[in-house]
């Protein structure tokens, strides 16, 4: 864990981050500090020993990323107490983004690295790393509601920062508070215009949403109260349908598409428009052998797109770009140009959205962006999509907003309609057997199933048979004398009504 922190911690010294508070978040410095601790920490260790590493600092206790954190904080910067102690901060943060990287259907916790992990590139590193030293500290009290205690950070960007808070009475009771730390005041009207946040909440328990719960929008720290999920997000559930075979590959993309068009659909019904769709802020819930994805951030996406892109336009690096694309949650892939440009919210707004969405799981990739040209019809094509289902996401993302679905509920329908991957087995793919779940039909089971019909009314035609034939032969057995025994004298029947034997009872005269 010492050798991580080390390399992160001589990063920033060499970059001269003069403030990780101010220059992190959305800059050029992150992209650039992940790069060279990249560059350090696979010159010291083998790739056996950084996934080991990895692991560590995901399991670690407080205390002991405390001393590894201050220590590598004084080797980085022993004659500046105050930059040390910034730099500690920043590197105490680490373990929380280790594990929200690491989560996932299988280890909700995040606290192991999964098959094929490995650091291979920049992006690895910067995908573990915090993008701002936090407002709050592990064992902070929630403002606004005494009692609750702010647990583990999971997760910073946007515009503000997520924490776990726990019950002050019930250890099991969870939630996740979303803090609005940079909110301007325009942000603040549009938070309270039309009321978005409270009709999210009149609406309800919402299949397929992170139910909202309790606001409080005073003070300097405002925050939201969200239902906990634990499942990591869509970006490292998708991560993990990398080595599947396209088709099942394709039919998970296409369940996660038709499980998020349907949560947005019951909104668009009530007037309400996301507007920062994308793979980081949609939750995994584990449901047995499947999953259940929840759409977080119903009534503050629009601010959040909003502030998204207004830094997006003010930054000055490709580099400051890939710290959110990497996360799922660089904004701008999913914004269409209306929204890019100002317009007032349009439920084609999320349509645009879900097109690319839909695209990059299908592709197996979160970070590609909305494709042009026609290679990627051909490259999907080959594996087995329809291009019925192309057609439609092609449709999804078209610049002009009246080519596109009026809505979630229309994409939604059309999905159906469509399916998810042609019938034909992809190309370079070997058939695979059935399971005994979905067993294919045999195509000899007519002529077998005749054949058996046959044989059975031959012997049911011949049993009946027999058994007259033995009836008959019984009753001539019976009349039959036996051998070496006289036939019994037939009856005579006395016209009178008596019986003759010898000549018969004599009448009285």
């Amino acid at each position: 864990m010492l050798t991580f922190f080390r390399c992160v911690a001589e990063s920033v010294a060499a970059k001269g981050v003069v403030s990780l508070a101010k220059e992190i978040p959305f800059g050029t410095a992150l992209w650039e500090v992940a790069s060279d601790a990249w560059r350090r920490f696979r010159g010291r260790k083998a790739a056996a020993e950084q996934r080991a590493e990895v692991q560590r600092i995901a399991q670690a206790a407080a205390d002991e990323v405390r001393r590894a954190a201050a220590e590598a904080a004084r080797e980085a910067f022993p004659d500046d107490r105050e930059k040390a102690l910034e730099l500690e901060l920043y590197l105490t943060q680490i373990p929380a983004a280790v594990r929200r990287s690491l989560r996932r259907t299988d280890d909700p916790s995040g606290k192991t690295v999964p098959s094929g992990f490995a650091l291979s590139k920049p992006e690895d590193v910067l995908a573990l790393l915090p993008e701002r030293v936090s407002k709050f500290r592990p064992g902070s009290g929630l403002p606004g509601r005494d009692g609750w205690t702010l647990t583990d950070l999971l997760g910073t960007g946007g515009f503000g920062e997520v924490w776990l808070a726990a019950h002050p009475h019930f250890a099991s009771l969870k939630r996740a508070v979303k803090f609005c730390l940079e909110l301007t005041d325009r942000d603040r009207t549009l938070l309270h215009e039309g009321g978005l946040i409270d009709r999210v909440m009149r609406a309800g328990p919402v299949p397929n949403v992170v139910p909202l719960i309790d606001a409080n929008l005073a003070g300097d720290a405002p925050w939201l109260m969200y239902e906990y999920v634990p499942g990591g997000d869509l970006v490292s559930l998708a991560a993990g349908w990398r080595d599947l075979a396209p088709a099942d590959r394709h039919a998970r993309a296409v369940t996660a598409l038709r499980q998020v068009a349907g949560a947005v659909a019951h909104f668009h019904r009530l007037g309400v428009v996301h507007r920062d769709l994308k793979p980081a802020n949609v939750l995994v819930s584990p449901a047995g052998s499947g999953f259940e994805l929840k759409v977080a951030d119903f009534g503050i996406g629009g601010v959040s797109a909003a502030h998204d892109l207004a830094e997006d336009r003010r930054a000055t690096s490709t580099g400051a770009r890939l710290a959110t694309v990497a996360r799922g949650a660089f904004t701008p892939i999913y914004a269409s140009p209306q929204q890019k440009r100002g317009d007032a919210p349009d439920p084609r707004d999320d349509v645009y959205a879900l097109g690319v969405i839909g695209y990059q799981l299908l592709a197996g990739d979160v970070a590609a962006e909305r494709p042009g040209g026609k290679g990627w019809r051909r490259d999907l094509l080959a594996r087995g999509v329809s291009p019925e289902l192309l057609d439609l996401l092609e449709a999804c993302w078209d610049d002009a907003a009246a080519e596109r679905p009026a809505g979630a509920g229309e994409l939604l329908a059309r999905l159906d309609r469509v399916g998810g991957a042609a019938p034909a087995t992809p190309r370079g793919e070997e058939r695979r057997e059935p399971t005994p779940e979905t067993p294919l039909p045999s195509r000899k089971t007519p002529w077998a199933a005749l054949i058996f019909g046959v044989a059975a009314l031959v012997l049911l035609t011949g049993g009946v048979i027999t058994f007259f034939v033995l009836r008959e032969d019984g009753r001539t057995l019976a009349t039959a004398p036996a051998k070496g025994v006289p036939a019994p004298a037939p009856k005579q029947i006395d016209p009178d009504g008596g019986n003759k034997k010898g000549g018969g009872p004599k009448s009285k005269d």
